[in-house]
């Protein structure tokens, strides 16, 4: 099993998946998983089915480059549109606030505005203008979004097709770093120093106290079995793609895929009953 752990490889998926996609996979997972399987069996069922997922999905990852692109250029042109749309709003309106009579480019755009929303009024000029760049900052943002995700998978393709940039020289961030001896040296006069710690501080014989109490319960005492429910809630506080274990599996997958649940739950209090 260790040999195993070691030979794989992470699963690193940016972009979550519909609730239908997660639905189809859970169902897969929950056809595979037996009452007996241990946690083994529910890591390798989590991760056969994550891994076929990220092998049909990066088959051809220029492609989906490709797509990204295109849905920018697509965010790109709505943006200009609400931009257009907002500032001739705002031109209607200084023209109206200054009492200035329309030229007629300015009396086209005001037509064109009360065949759209039905009326010149203030109120609702300014509420659509607001709307409009509700819209802007809302689209710029998925914009950097795909930007980011586009140039995440590029350099990814980059990379796999030329792996020896590994071991090139990393570029130099100042012109003279310091050398090594310098920088034991620098560490060295930090932590070589001992503090002076006071033993008869009350709080050092509280925290020892509580530390007993906590790994030596009272025989006597129940333990509640854990629930599918207490996983649950000790997934949610994770982040979903932060660097994943040995075992290639981000939390994101612990978190979507309920049906592990219920075996997690039943092989954490075998653990804590004592069982193999």
């Amino acid at each position: 099993m260790e040999t195993t752990i070691r030979t794989r490889r992470a699963l690193h998926r940016i972009k979550p998946l519909k609730p239908q996609e997660l639905a189809r996979l859970d169902a897969e997972v929950h056809s595979v998983l037996t009452e007996e399987a241990d946690i083994w069996q529910i890591n390798t069922a989590v991760y056969n089915v994550v891994q076929s997922l990220s092998e049909s999905e990066g088959r051809n990852p220029g492609l989906a480059v490709r797509k990204i692109e295109r849905r920018v250029h697509k965010m790109e042109a709505k943006i200009t549109s609400a931009r257009q749309h907002a500032s001739r709003i705002q031109c209607v309106m200084d023209y109206r606030a200054a009492n200035r009579p329309f030229t007629p480019a300015v009396r086209r755009i005001a037509a064109n505005l009360r065949r759209i929303h039905h009326t010149l009024s203030q109120g609702v000029l300014l509420t659509t203008k607001q709307h409009c760049l509700d819209r802007i900052r809302m689209l710029v943002a998925a914009k950097k979004s795909l930007v980011r995700r586009a140039r995440s998978i590029a350099e990814n393709l980059g990379f796999r097709e030329i792996p020896s940039r590994l071991f090139q020289e990393p570029p130099r961030v100042v012109d003279n770093p310091p050398t090594a001896d310098q920088v034991e040296s620098f560490w060295k006069d930090i932590y070589e120093h001992p503090q002076p710690l006071n033993l008869d501080t009350p709080a050092l014989a509280q925290f020892e106290a509580f530390n007993r109490e906590l790994r030596q319960p009272e025989p006597n005492a129940l333990r509640n079995p854990i629930t599918p429910d207490d996983v649950r809630r000790a997934l949610v506080g994770s982040k979903n793609f932060a660097a994943p274990g040995p075992d290639g599996l981000n939390t994101y997958w612990w978190k979507k895929l309920p049906s592990t649940h219920h075996h997690l739950a039943r092989v954490f209090n075998s653990w804590l009953d004592g069982e193999p």
